[in-house]
């Protein structure tokens, strides 16, 4: 068998990236769950509809909230 260092810094380097990638949702979600608790505390008693596509969309959400800044691969 050959030098298996190229394939395991491959293997090793695409799983640290999809494990960071899912923190980021992870993170992304937690945000968005929070902003959906927020807002339904913030209603008190009043029930409301849902909103229709026709009505304003919501705020954006910040793609990193929470992540550290992804270092470059060597």
């Amino acid at each position: 068998m050959g030098d298996l260092s190229k394939e395991y810094s491959l293997l090793f380097n695409g799983i640290t990236d999809a494990l960071r990638e899912l923190e980021r949702i992870s993170n992304r979600l937690k945000y968005l769950q929070q902003q959906a608790e927020e807002s339904y505390l913030a209603q008190g008693d009043e029930v409301e509809a849902p909103p229709c596509a026709a009505e304003e969309p919501p705020a954006p959400v910040p793609e990193d909230v929470g992540m550290p800044q992804k270092k470059p691969l060597q």
